[in-house]
């Protein structure tokens, strides 16, 4: 069932992920030439069920029923003090699809039973991360209004699964906003 967030980006934010990561010019460039999209992404993206997977790293599962699979995303471990994350905290990601068409599926993926089989990626954002501070509670209230305990069971089985046969295998969160 695709739910749109509504979440709008903010500009602090974008600014501290630029600190954090010590962007330099080229990749500031780029960020904000892809703001569009990623604008476009919390806006219209569907929400998924995410959960911190551990702290320090901070890993974050975010799961994708078009491919009834995860990814797990890497973040700055600044963020888990920042938000004041726990292991097993469930969040949302805002998720958008590119189509297969004579691509094949990216090797990070592993597509479940009831994998669609129409995209052959997904970029996941935590809209947390990248929202405006006023729609923070509404991140925390989706988790609650979307997703019952049968998904956050089969997203930590996933996320068990996709250990085990792709150990150390994780996306950059924040490479996306500049190689999108």
């Amino acid at each position: 069932m695709y739910n749109p967030g509504y979440y709008k980006i903010s500009k602090q934010k974008i600014n501290e992920i630029i600190t954090i990561l010590k962007l330099d010019k080229n990749d500031i460039k780029e960020l904000k030439k892809n703001l569009k999209k990623t604008k476009k992404t919390l806006k219209l993206g569907d929400i998924q069920p995410a959960k911190v997977i551990s702290t320090n790293p901070l890993l974050i599962s975010c799961y994708s029923d078009e491919f009834d699979g995860i990814l797990i995303y890497e973040y700055p471990t600044e963020y888990a003090k920042k938000y004041h994350f726990k292991k097993n905290l469930q969040l949302v990601s805002s998720n958008s699809y590119w189509p297969k068409g004579l691509f094949d599926v990216e090797s990070d993926i592993i597509q479940g039973e009831k994998s669609s089989k129409y995209y052959r990626d997904v970029i996941c954002f935590i809209p947390l991360f990248l929202c405006l501070e006023k729609q923070e509670e509404e991140c925390k209230e989706a988790t609650l209004e979307l997703f019952d305990d049968k998904v956050w069971n089969h997203l930590d089985e996933l996320t068990k699964d996709y250990l085990i046969k792709m150990p150390n295998k994780y996306r950059q969160g924040f490479k996306t906003l500049i190689k999108y």
